[in-house]
């Protein structure tokens, strides 16, 4: 596993807050002012209200990204203020803060857990609510370790966490299962369907593959990238997150085939009985 890393002052940002309201804000004025030297880079804010499913995912394809060391606060926490647990996370090479409801098991599978805490103290809480636990919990927390504060000094060891209760993806009778796991804002479909499924499937460029998605059932080809399709055609390719992804070049493949987050993703393979 190498050296574990400690915590450097880069705080990685992620929420369902949107633009709107004060909400992103005022969680990067709290970590700048219990941690003036602290960097906060916004990956998104934009992730579908409440949707654990989503954050894992958009998680999942950016936090190697950042350096060792990085601490990841992710506030996407629709038990805000009930018995939720708060908590702080290490991994391998980075250290996560936000709720305890799943939103980073994808990290925890992908670079391992080393250790777990539940927040029993917040360091320099400037407010207190029930709403709000990004700003009066998870900022402080965040900045507190940024700054070099010491995570036993403000939680209390756990031994178990939430894990998403994410549907199935895996290859069965012929069929690759998965599910939509993101719409970016192309109108692109992501899957959790990753490369590995695709090479053990047999599933190269060139194939034609017949779907369903939701309710939609439609035949497409499996290209390398946008452009080798014809402007308005739906096509499947692997995207940066490496995994299956529906895009239709220049137009949007999210309306095309009315695909929402969490809609199960099922591929018939070449020479398989069609249900279509």
């Amino acid at each position: 596993m190498g050296e574990l890393a400690s915590p450097v002052n880069l705080v990685a940002f992620m929420s369902d807050f949107g633009s709107k309201d004060y909400y992103t804000g005022a969680v990067k004025a709290v970590i700048k002012r219990v941690c003036p030297r602290a960097e906060v880079i916004d990956i998104t804010h934009e992730v579908d209200p409440w949707s654990t499913l989503e954050a894992d995912y958009l998680l999942s394809c950016c936090f190697d990204d950042f350096p060792p060391g990085a601490i990841f606060l992710a506030v996407v926490d629709p038990g805000v203020g009930t018995g939720r647990r708060p908590i702080i996370v290490r991994t391998s090479r980075y250290w996560l803060v936000g709720p305890d409801n799943g939103v980073f098991s994808s990290v925890i599978e992908k670079d391992g857990l080393v250790k777990a805490w539940t927040i029993s103290r917040v360091p320099y809480q400037l407010k207190s609510s029930y709403t709000f636990h990004g700003r009066d919990i998870f900022a402080p927390v965040a900045a507190y370790l940024a700054c070099g504060g010491n995570v036993e000094d403000i939680g209390l060891p756990l031994d178990k966490l939430v894990r998403l209760d994410k549907p199935e993806t895996t290859l069965k009778d012929g069929r690759l299962l998965g599910y939509v796991a993101h719409i970016d804002r192309f109108g692109n479909v992501a899957t959790s369907i990753d490369t590995a499924l695709l090479s053990k499937a047999g599933i190269s460029y060139g194939s034609e593959l017949e779907v369903l998605v939701g309710e939609s059932s439609f035949r497409v080809k499996f290209v390398k990238t946008f452009g080798d399709a014809g402007e308005g055609e739906l096509v499947a390719l692997v995207n940066s997150c490496k995994v299956l992804e529906f895009a239709v070049n220049k137009g949007r493949a999210s309306e095309y085939i009315a695909a929402k987050i969490g809609h199960r993703v099922e591929i018939v393979l070449p020479g398989m009985h069609s249900r279509f």
